[in-house]
């Protein structure tokens, strides 16, 4: 018997992407983790991102290339940083809200503590600088918060509007 042409599998519906409403300039975005809350104290600061959600969707030939996770780490910091630019530190307010997009969903108490420890870990500072924020941003280890890149991708469109 001669084989049957295939035709090619239906494809799923799309789903609508950056439908989610970004929070107002106050207090952290109104948006949801990107992980299960995590019930360890030590870990509670900045959970792991958990798989990334990456969804395995490809890319399209004729999308613009995707910034490199060090470009996504910098775009992150510089739409945290309250002037808008790297000119400053990130904060307690500010780490706050990137705390949030990580999986933090303690009181504002709660964070301050964190972030103290924080900061004394970083050798005292009162404000993250660049370097010190990437790195934590790469350290999966109880003392950090990493995240995956699709993680830092979505953060970084939620944070600048560019959904």
């Amino acid at each position: 018997a001669a084989p049957r042409p295939m035709s090619p599998p239906a494809s799923p519906p799309a789903s609508p992407l950056g439908s989610s409403e970004v929070a107002a300039a106050s207090g952290p975005p109104a948006v949801a983790p990107a992980s299960p809350a995590v019930a360890s104290p030590a870990a509670a600061a900045c959970p792991a991102a958990g798989d990334g959600g990456s969804g395995g969707a490809a890319a399209s030939s004729s999308a613009p290339a995707e910034p490199s996770r060090a470009e996504l780490v910098r775009t992150v910091f510089d739409a945290l940083v309250p002037s808008g630019g790297s000119g400053g530190g990130v904060g307690e307010k500010e780490m706050w809200r990137f705390a949030v997009f990580t999986g933090f969903d303690g009181t504002a108490s709660e964070w301050a503590e964190e972030f103290q420890m924080i900061c004394k870990d970083a050798g005292g500072v009162s404000a993250l600088d660049f370097p010190t924020f990437a790195r934590l941003v790469d350290d999966g280890g109880d003392g950090g918060c990493f995240s995956e890149t699709a993680e830092l991708r979505s953060m970084a469109a939620q944070l600048t509007g560019r959904q």
